[in-house]
């Protein structure tokens, strides 16, 4: 969509792309020695070091996720299970020796991950070790502290554990200065426990923490059931989740537009008149539907009738989208339902 309507030329090259877009191409990080250790051998060092201790299948199968180009250079891809978290997948791999470490190293490691003043870094050191430090890292999860426990379960969910599922989503719940580490967590542990405890928290009482899990699962499988969402005139998803769940209503703009719909239908409440883009819709006190009124200059006044629900009204706005030879167009801005200025009955 360019221009949004504006007669300067100059705004015909600014645009927006409604649905989002994504890149296709693998984008790799390159790691560059510093100028005074430029030399081939330290560099097929790292990366070696670097593909034995992190493994990640890269389409479809096991592949090394670092490749020395030259004496200076190293290529390094992102493995599945640091996509939604790439700042912390450069700490680690920051923090892999480029010695194999000894039993020495590992248990002091293990030991420090119990003291909360330094379990932060050690946790870190120990997902740089790989798979091995999984048992040190379970036996965090067993610490009264809560930064220790957390602090583990971040790097088991990491390393792949299914063991720190649980822990992750209790921390989900009770700590919100910690919610959305864990959320992104559980969502690059694509494990069965992830999938359980994401669709338990989509009926949480707290409003943050359900669209938090819809997020998560959706970074998973776009394609979940769970979701329920589908795509309206080819401009927004609409999507259903937790029936079961308090009511809630969540619009977004940025990244993806999309409409989710919590818990039991919502209504709205007459009277009201509100105008959305070329949308007019209306009600009058005791009115049980709202007239949905589109006047544009091309194709003049048209007008439908559906129920109250907000669902109804905004499957309405959606169809009007469509053009009479029914392709698909794209909703221009200001065009969904303005909830803010709408009251709702719940």
């Amino acid at each position: 969509m360019v221009g949004f309507g504006s007669p300067k030329k100059a705004d015909l090259r600014v645009g927006q792309v409604w649905g989002g877009g994504r890149c296709l191409l693998t984008r790799p990080f390159y790691l560059l020695l510093n100028s005074d250790q430029k030399r081939a051998s330290l560099a097929i060092r790292i990366a070696r070091r670097i593909n034995e201790t992190i493994k990640g299948p890269l389409g479809g199968a096991e592949k090394e996720l670092a490749e020395p180009k030259n004496d200076q250079l190293v290529v390094l891809t992102v493995p599945p299970q640091y996509r939604l978290n790439m700042p912390r997948y450069l700490r680690v791999v920051r923090l892999i020796p480029l010695k194999e470490p000894g039993a020495s190293y590992r248990r002091r490691l293990a030991e420090d991950l119990l003291d909360p003043s330094l379990t932060v870094t050690a946790a870190l050191r120990l997902e740089a070790l790989g798979p091995k430090s999984i048992d040190a890292l379970k036996r965090g999860l067993e610490s009264e502290h809560p930064l220790v426990r957390f602090c583990s379960a971040e790097a088991l969910a990491y390393l792949g554990s299914p063991a720190s599922g649980k822990e992750l989503a209790r921390f989900v719940e009770e700590q919100p200065a910690l919610r959305a580490f864990s959320l992104t967590a559980l969502a690059s542990l694509n494990e069965a426990v992830s999938h359980v405890k994401l669709h338990e928290l989509l009926s949480s009482k707290s409003a943050e923490t359900r669209y938090g899990a819809f997020r998560a699962l959706r970074a998973i499988d776009e394609t979940h059931p769970v979701l329920a969402g589908q795509e309206l005139a080819g401009s927004f998803w609409l999507h259903r989740a937790a029936p079961e769940s308090p009511p809630l209503v969540h619009v977004s703009l940025t990244r993806r537009a999309e409409i989710v719909l919590f818990g039991e239908d919502v209504y709205l409440k007459p009277p009201f008149y509100f105008l959305a883009g070329e949308y007019v819709i209306t009600a009058t006190d005791g009115d049980d539907k709202c007239t949905i009124s589109r006047v544009s200059t091309h194709r003049g006044v048209s007008r439908k009738q559906c129920s109250l629900k907000l669902e109804d009204a905004i499957r309405t706005i959606a169809d009007f989208g469509r053009d009479v030879s029914g392709n698909r167009r794209i909703l221009a801005t200001g065009q969904h339902v303005p909830l803010p200025l709408c009251q709702c009955r719940f």
